[in-house]
């Protein structure tokens, strides 16, 4: 589809994955408008918009496996803290994964949510069970997002890890710290 012209603006200081994620967008949104309209974009809001389409993937590979009907029933809200817990530790094996839905709170250890984990984000050859969400900007993102906003959340996510564990989501956090401030005080 012909996305028109493309005008990026709040450029000055952005990375060059900034404007590839800036490009992304408008291709993404070009289904929405009429063809060869001049399209801008954002760039300090980007990942925001890409982390926007990404959720709804969650929500509908979630809803099509109906994992909103299990018992209990998992929530958006959760989907989200899963994903961030994933992005955040990453699986070293298939009962690891399963964990990671037990790490947020008012859910379960779930092998059903580590297989859609798993088709959502398949390993990428670094010897994990699963993979991560990309750009490694929009996971260090959406985890400090979701683990400042749920102190529960966050002190399970960051006790009981294993020495693998500990060390990623210290890497993630590390990273975060830079563009996020609620990163250094998770940190701390």
């Amino acid at each position: 589809s012909d996305v028109g012209l493309v005008r990026v603006t709040r450029a000055e200081q952005a990375l060059v994955l900034d404007l590839h994620a800036a490009a992304l967008v408008a291709v993404l949104g070009a289904r929405e408008r009429r063809p060869a309209v001049t399209v801008s974009v954002n760039v300090s809001t980007v990942l925001e918009v890409l982390l926007g389409h990404e959720k709804r993937y969650w929500q509908d590979s979630a809803r099509s496996l109906k994992l909103f009907d299990l018992a209990g029933g998992l929530g958006a809200t959760q989907l989200s803290q899963i994903v961030a817990g994933m992005c955040l530790l990453g699986a070293g094996s298939e009962d690891e994964a399963a964990g990671l839905s037990g790490r947020v709170p008012g859910a379960a250890p779930s092998m059903m949510v580590a297989l859609w984990l798993r088709g959502l984000y398949p390993p990428d050859g670094d010897g994990l069970w699963l993979g991560s969400l990309r750009p490694d900007r929009l996971a260090e993102l959406l985890a400090t997002r979701e683990l400042a906003a749920s102190p529960a959340l966050a002190r399970r996510c960051l006790s009981e890890l294993t020495e693998r564990q500990a060390q990623r989501a210290l890497v993630l956090l590390a990273r975060a710290s830079a563009a996020h401030p609620e990163a250094r005080t998770l940190l701390e």
